[in-house]
């Protein structure tokens, strides 16, 4: 008596069911058949049996043919169980902004060449198509699911998915300060600076240029500008740059005031103060001078009528009211001398 064995297929992908026939030649029926299917698993049935593989590896079937009067035959056959094929799908760049590139890839596994790659969901500006490796530039914003499959000439496949996420592309905006000079006027003038910025991931960094030699790194900085006798232009300039990278510049212009202005009534400027104050000092000066020169004649000019006389020295000096007591002397003395006659 003798036992033979087949396989549908010796070779399959785990898991995998191989179907199997038992035959048997001489013997007197019936017979009995006790499986052995090299997984530790064992069976005693008819001819024809199905076992499953769950896992990859090589294994050896054998069946024991026993017939009524105690006979036996067995035969054996090899199967081998692959793994399932696989296929790995990765992204450079999960989360990216607009304008900026990601390379996808997938790594198929189990599969024998040729293989042929198709992909879906794919965002706009991926190439080159149907390759395992492709490199995209979206420039739509938008959550993006891909799938991919990776499939041998003989139909045997295996597929993947996974997402990328495409920000709006980043953008800056830089309000320009609207400073007006008030009096009196100072040297200089505080402004605090804004940006708006959206798109992007967050969080964002700053890099300003405040256009007089000045930087800071603060969202909102407070920068002082010094002023001159003319108005100045100062061109500001900022980089923003977001989480994943990307940047975009936002830019303005601020016009210093001067620091001589006109303004409200009762009010003045610092250097028209100045001014007026050098004025007074000059008017002041040449009434000092006038004072001066009233109060000391020149020399060699005669002496003015207003002036009393200047003494001389050879008189001898009388009292102030000389001459009134001279005249009452000489009118006494007329009178005595007409009486006497």
């Amino acid at each position: 008596m003798s036992a033979g064995l087949q396989a549908a297929s010796p070779t399959g992908v785990a898991p995998f069911s191989e179907a199997f026939t038992a035959s048997v030649a001489g013997g007197i029926a019936p017979f009995e058949m006790t499986w052995h299917f090299g997984d530790g698993a064992v069976l005693i049935a008819a001819a024809n049996v199905t076992h499953t593989y769950l896992a990859p590896g090589t294994y050896t079937a054998t069946v024991q043919v026993n017939d009524s009067l105690g006979y036996s035959a067995t035969a054996s056959v090899v199967v081998d169980v692959v793994p399932a094929p696989s296929v790995a799908l990765s992204s450079s760049l999960a989360r990216m902004d607009v304008g900026q590139n990601t390379t996808l890839t997938a790594a198929p596994s189990g599969l024998t060449p040729p293989i042929t790659f198709v992909w879906s969901g794919l965002p706009p500006r991926c190439l080159p198509a149907n390759d395992s490796v492709l490199v995209c530039g979206p420039q739509v914003a938008g959550n993006y699911s891909i799938r991919v499959q990776a499939i041998m000439t003989a139909g045997v496949r295996a597929d993947a998915v996974g997402s990328i996420l495409v920000l709006p592309r980043v953008t800056a905006s830089v309000s320009a300060p609207a400073a007006s000079c008030t009096c009196a006027c100072t040297a200089g003038v505080s402004e605090t600076l804004s940006a708006s910025v959206t798109g992007g991931e967050a969080p964002y960094s700053y890099a300003w240029s405040l256009g007089d030699g000045a930087t800071s790194a603060a969202a909102s900085p407070v920068h002082a500008y010094v002023a001159g006798p003319a108005a100045i232009v100062r061109n500001i300039t900022l980089t923003v740059t977001d989480s994943l990278g990307e940047s975009a510049v936002g830019r303005a212009t601020f016009v210093v005031p001067p620091t001589t202005c006109s303004g409200p009534p009762g009010g003045s400027s610092v250097s028209t103060l100045f001014v007026a104050l050098f004025v007074a000092i000059g008017v002041l000066a040449i009434a000092v001078l006038v004072l001066f020169v009233r109060g000391r004649p020149p020399r060699g000019e005669p002496p003015s009528v207003d002036d009393p006389p200047a003494a001389d020295p050879a008189d001898p000096a009388e009292p102030e009211d000389a001459p009134f007591e001279s005249l009452a002397h000489f009118g006494a003395g007329s009178v005595t001398g007409e009486g006497r006659a």
